[in-house]
């Protein structure tokens, strides 16, 4: 059985995950900035799984550094998933260098070092990193909720995922990337499908070629098999999870939602 390290664990997709998947590994190390990773080490101790919690700011390099030789002491990795991303919201015409350098410290930079400092601790028979992105690193939102310097981090990540499967890939360390599109993670179902959310579900769905969009299990099955000895031979990867959005052509877009207006 493997070993894995996951952080941005409390709540969401990483969650999620971990929770489906916890029987399938020896030891698990939790790391969130949020205490609520405790809560979730509790809950899975309470089941019989060796899990071991942190709770940890990435962006403060030397913390993380240290915390990750407490937590380790010897012990070796065979996978990490990096979930974290920021939940600032500034307008592009008003962000500011600050807030521009938060998105990227936590999206980007605390990522690199993250791995950096792991590399001594990663299985040297087979390992595997991965990252999760969105498709706003290559398509832009209109919605400005959705930042330019989200944008920006995201785009860089998977630069970096692909840096970093040719650099580490001589150490047998495979490292991939999901690129997300709209996905309903659990704790906003019953919103998404309420009956005053039936106009915007309804446009929201018919963006995808497959006519609805995307959910939590959807994604932690991608990254179960991206982890996994299945795909063994695959590394850079930036694996679209987005029912085909990515791939629609605007206009037509625009013109389809118009025919399924009522007359």
């Amino acid at each position: 059985m493997s070993n894995i390290a996951i952080f941005g664990v409390a709540r969401g997709i990483g969650r999620s995950f971990i929770k489906a998947e916890a029987g399938n590994y020896e030891s698990i190390y939790l790391f969130d900035i949020s205490n609520k990773v405790f809560e979730l080490a509790a809950e899975l101790k309470s089941i019989g799984v060796k899990c071991f919690a942190y709770q940890v700011d990435v962006t403060d390099i030397e913390e993380t550094r240290s915390i990750l030789e407490s937590a380790l002491r010897g012990e070796k990795i065979d996978q990490v998933c990096y979930l974290i991303r920021s939940k600032n919201k500034p307008d592009f015409l008003k962000i500011t260098p600050e807030e521009w350098d938060d998105e990227f410290a936590l999206t980007l930079k605390s990522a690199f070092f993250l791995i950096q400092q792991l590399v001594p601790h990663f299985n040297n028979g087979s390992a595997a990193v991965l990252f999760i992105s969105s498709i706003h690193a290559d398509l832009v939102c209109l919605n400005k909720a959705v930042t330019v310097s989200y944008h920006s981090a995201k785009a860089g990540l998977e630069n970096l995922t692909k840096y970093l499967a040719v650099h580490l890939g001589n150490r047998n360390i495979r490292v991939n990337a999901l690129r997300l599109g709209f996905i309903v993670q659990d704790e906003h179902l019953s919103r998404f499908y309420s009956e005053d959310n039936a106009n915007y579900r309804a446009n929201a769905e018919l963006a995808h070629p497959l006519r609805r969009v995307g959910h939590t299990q959807e994604v932690t099955s991608a990254m179960t098999f991206l982890l996994s000895k299945q795909a063994s031979f695959i590394t850079g990867a930036i694996l679209n999870v987005d029912g085909g959005m990515s791939l629609v052509e605007q206009s037509g877009l625009v013109f389809e939602v118009m025919s399924e207006k009522p007359e």
